[in-house]
Formats: structure tokens, C-alpha cells, sequence
């Protein structure tokens, strides 16, 4: 019976021993860190400015659009009013929610903001590493490829004590560099 008390009481200190951690590396200013999600914006406009993604519109181009990630057909739904809300918790996870036509005051720029509608898609993990095509598919058979590549994410303390926080976040519209929102024009 000793024997037994002596191997189980020297295993656990040898397992609690094994678990501990040397505070010498352990920074307690350490940043942490809550990637925000990623939506993509998509406007659609003619020649004269004419939202076309307005239901009103004769020839929306909201009807019968699609987009296409990771192999998921995304169809459009309804419009919101508040495309932004959110779950509110300490830690915001991303929460797919879809393809979405919103109305809503949308910024292009720090000085550039217009009341339009707009598609929505997301939320994408801002966390997550990812070089992915996404193919919005209109009604009339055309389609736009938007490439979203994000990186590199880092968290570095410079010479000066400062934190850096940084990721590498890219976009493309068919082919050619762009920003989010995108603004198409038909």
C-alpha cells in the first residue's frame, strides 16, 4: 500500500511539476488582441449615378444575385435597415450572416459618405489567415471576382516599449487592386 501512496503522490508532483510555466518570459503588458471581422461591401451604380441596387429601381441588380465562398452559393436576403448589429459580448466573434442587400450611410472615405444600398457579405474572421476568391454572380449571367488576401498577423513590442499591432489585409476586383467598399458600375 505504501508503494502504491509513493508512486501516485510522486507522479502527481511529477505532472504538476511537468505543467508549470517560467513567469521569466511572461510580459504582463502583453496587448490583447480582438481582430475585428471583415465584411465586403459592394455598390452598384449606372452612368448617371442611379443606385441599382435600389428595389425601386426598374432594373435593380439586387434580384437574382448571388456570391459564391469557399464552394457556398450565398442568395441575397431582405434589406436590412441596420446592417451593422451585432451581438454584443466581451470577445465579438464573426458571425456569418450571409449575403445582404442593407440601406444605410456608407463611407467610402474619411470625407466621402452617401445614403445607398449596398450588398453586404460576412462576417469573415479577421483572425484567419486567408487568400480566397469570392464570385458575385449577377442575374444577367456577368460576374465579379473579388480577392481577399489577409496575413502576416502580428504583435511586436518595439525598441521604444510600444506594441505594434498589424496584419496584411489586400483586396482585388477582377484582377486589379481595390479597396472595401467597392463601388461597380453597370
Amino acid at each position: 500500500m505504501k508503494r502504491h501512496l509513493f508512486l501516485f503522490v510522486f507522479s502527481l508532483v511529477l505532472l504538476l511539476s511537468a505543467g508549470c510555466n517560467r513567469m521569466d518570459s511572461f510580459d504582463p503588458d502583453y496587448p490583447i488582441v480582438d481582430w475585428y471581422p471583415v465584411n465586403l461591401i459592394v455598390t452598384v451604380q449606372d452612368s448617371q449615378g442611379n443606385d441599382l441596387l435600389d428595389p425601386e429601381h426598374a432594373n435593380n441588380y439586387f434580384e437574382g444575385a448571388s456570391l459564391v465562398f469557399r464552394g457556398k452559393q450565398y442568395d441575397v436576403q431582405g434589406i436590412e435597415d441596420d446592417p451593422y448589429a451585432a451581438v454584443s459580448t466581451k470577445y465579438y466573434m464573426p458571425h456569418m450572416r450571409g449575403l445582404r442587400l442593407a440601406h444605410d450611410t456608407l463611407y467610402f472615405s474619411k470625407d466621402q459618405k452617401e445614403l445607398c444600398h449596398f450588398l453586404v457579405f460576412g462576417e469573415l474572421d479577421g483572425a484567419e489567415d486567408m487568400d480566397e476568391d469570392i464570385e458575385l454572380q449577377w442575374r444577367d449571367g456577368t460576374r465579379e471576382i473579388i480577392h481577399y488576401h489577409c496575413s502576416d498577423h502580428k504583435i511586436e513590442k518595439k525598441s521604444g516599449g510600444e506594441w505594434e499591432i498589424t496584419c496584411k489585409r489586400e483586396w482585388m476586383l477582377n484582377g486589379e487592386v481595390a479597396s472595401n467598399p467597392f463601388r461597380l458600375f453597370k
